[in-house]
């Protein structure tokens, strides 16, 4: 999913590794920043929260509860 605060815009996906399959499951970041309540952008595809570093923050804490959780960040 795409995220912007007006001064960053990033992709950010976060995927669980599933060691018995050998790959990454679906992406939860939808599902982790509940991108229902967000305002949307559909010209260019993106959600706006008030601070991306922060939304960053929350997404690798996620990541270091489990071994198994992975964090993609892509500046765009």
């Amino acid at each position: 999913m795409k995220l912007t605060d007006g001064k960053k815009t990033i992709d950010i996906q976060m995927k669980v590794w599933d060691k018995y399959d050998g790959g990454y499951g679906p992406d939860w970041s939808r599902d982790f920043f509940d991108a229902g309540c967000l305002p949307y952008d559909e010209e260019i595809d993106v959600y706006t929260v008030q601070d991306v570093d922060y939304c960053i923050d929350q997404a690798n804490e996620w990541a270091n509860e489990d071994e198994n959780n992975d964090v993609f960040v892509e500046e765009l």
